[in-house]
């Protein structure tokens, strides 16, 4: 399958520079971008080892393990380490969680890719992200954080980033026109009901409190 033109401009993007932090909407093909990616640098250094950490042990293995696995990639290629798995390969997959288990000393990796990046700025993460790689991607919907720690994020792939908005997915036809549609639901246990109503109610005594969402979106975490 052909890449879209934007996941050309950024694979050659990231291919040059090396590092490469990539704000796209999700459903744009970021996870295509990034095994194609793989391909390439392969080919050059077939010596190399990746490590992709991704956030969550579901998208590990539902997204990145079974997406290696169509492309050709199989178990004598990707390794998995999560919990009681311990297996290092050369494209090794991780999760955020089990990553600062892993002694770099032993397991030496040359590409870092990062899914969902905007969750990796907690201060044993940061390390991480200051380590010195051959090749570092980094991959989000949106890295815009609350604390503005999106700024450093930057700073760490010397302000080499791309952005596909959804705007732009939309007009080229990567992703379809959609429509948000609200679905009322009628709670009628009287004890769920109760929970629902208290929580509500929390919910907009802190939004009064804080000055309404916008407000609030700008405080420090």
């Amino acid at each position: 399958m052909a890449l879209y033109k934007w996941q050309s401009e950024a694979l050659e993007t990231f291919l040059r520079e090396k590092q490469l932090l990539v704000e796209a909407a999700t459903g744009t093909g970021k996870s295509k971008l990034t095994i194609e990616a793989i391909k390439d640098i392969r080919k050059i250094h077939p010596e190399y080892n990746f490590l992709i950490v991704a956030p969550k042990i579901v998208i590990l293995e539902k997204v990145w393990r079974d997406e290696l696995y169509k492309e050709g990639f199989g178990p004598e290629t990707v390794g998995l380490y999560y919990s009681y798995a311990h297996e290092f390969s050369k494209i090794t997959l991780t999760t955020m969680a089990s990553i600062q288990r892993i002694d770099f000393r032993k397991f030496p990796v040359d590409i870092l890719i990062c899914d969902e990046i905007h969750n990796m700025m907690s201060p044993k993460l940061i390390k991480l992200l200051n380590q010195k790689f051959e090749y570092k991607l980094g991959l989000s919907a949106s890295i815009q954080r609350r604390d503005q720690q999106h700024w450093k994020m930057i700073q760490y792939f010397d302000y080499h980033k791309y952005e596909y908005p959804m705007s732009e997915a939309i007009r080229d036809g990567v992703i379809n026109k959609f429509n948000f549609t609200l679905v009322g639901v009628n709670i009628v246990e009287p004890e769920i009901r109760l929970e629902y109503d208290k929580i509500n109610t929390d919910y907009k005594q802190v939004l009064i409190n804080g000055g309404g969402f916008e407000q609030i979106n700008r405080l420090p975490a």
